[in-house]
């Protein structure tokens, strides 16, 4: 079954945090990739081996950020986890 989540990641202090808020799972990085990995990491323990998720990534920033996160996107440019 497919899932549709999001991520929301923002500049706090040094580091990035990443939440997804439908699952209440949340983790940080030192950039916004690493956060971004950080949570599909915690994320995939969530899932058992027949769920797939759609990951939609918003970052929340005072300055535009451009990241390539990784390279397993959809045509729209969610992140599959």
């Amino acid at each position: 079954m497919d899932i549709e989540c999001n991520a929301i990641v923002w500049k706090k202090k040094d580091r990035y945090l990443s939440i997804c808020p439908e699952l209440g799972i949340s983790s940080f990085g030192e950039d916004v990739t690493e956060a971004v990995e950080n949570l599909v990491m915690g994320m995939n323990g969530y899932f058992d081996g027949n769920d797939s998720c759609v990951l939609h990534v918003e970052v929340k920033d005072d300055y535009a950020v451009e990241y390539d996160i990784f390279d397993d996107t959809d045509d729209d440019g969610a992140l599959l986890c």
